[in-house]
């Protein structure tokens, strides 16, 4: 749905948010793409999680173009390829941090086999190596055994007992934080270039 989306629609949002500054355009598409990921992170059901993929595959087409334009003017002439290069520190700081934070928290707040492992030792009362005895696609069935009810009811039952939408929760927080840091780097870097016009 994300790149499927993206491939479709680029050209459009692209258009669109053309008529915007780069910064109204670059805030809008980080907050569309942060209630996007807020939609996937709240709801149970399949359709719900392809349209807060598409909202989110939106926000990302209306920043990601004016990132780098953005970059591209801000650069003084002669070193727009060293700020081009710079601008992509980043990503290569999200990406590792996500595969060495983000996989090991995703486990930890939501990964729905790790709950059902669990609940199985905190709250059926199974020891930890009873749990881990168990595949990965035993843990799921076997819970529903014990409960009496089907997969369905044992996601359901996960998703009241642990809330795992809370690792989504702190994935929009940083992305807000980001946001409004960009803000505030903005402002501040045209406070600078009216001080040095002025002077």
């Amino acid at each position: 749905m994300d790149a499927g989306s993206i491939i479709i629609l680029v050209m459009l949002v692209t258009y669109l948010s053309g008529k915007f500054r780069h910064i109204s355009a670059m805030i809008v598409g980080m907050f569309v793409s942060c209630m996007g990921l807020l939609l996937a992170g709240s709801v149970t059901t399949g359709w719900w999680c392809v349209i807060a993929i598409f909202i989110f595959a939106v926000g990302e087409m209306i920043c990601s173009p004016k990132f780098q334009e953005y970059i591209g003017l801000m650069a003084p002439p002669e070193k727009k390829a060293l700020y081009m290069g710079y601008s992509n520190i980043p990503f290569a700081v999200g990406w590792s941090a996500a595969n060495f934070l983000g996989g090991p928290l995703y486990e930890s707040l939501s990964d729905k086999h790790a709950l059902a492992r669990r609940y199985l030792q905190k709250v059926v009362g199974w020891d930890a190596q009873q749990v881990q005895a168990l595949s990965k696609g035993e843990v799921l069935p076997k819970l529903a055994d014990i409960l009496g009810t089907d997969e369905w009811g044992v996601r359901r039952m996960l998703w009241e007992h642990y809330q795992p939408q809370t690792f989504f929760y702190l994935v929009i927080a940083v992305g807000l934080l980001a946001t409004f840091a960009m803000v505030g780097y903005h402002f501040w870097l045209r406070a600078e270039a009216r001080r040095t016009a002025s002077g």
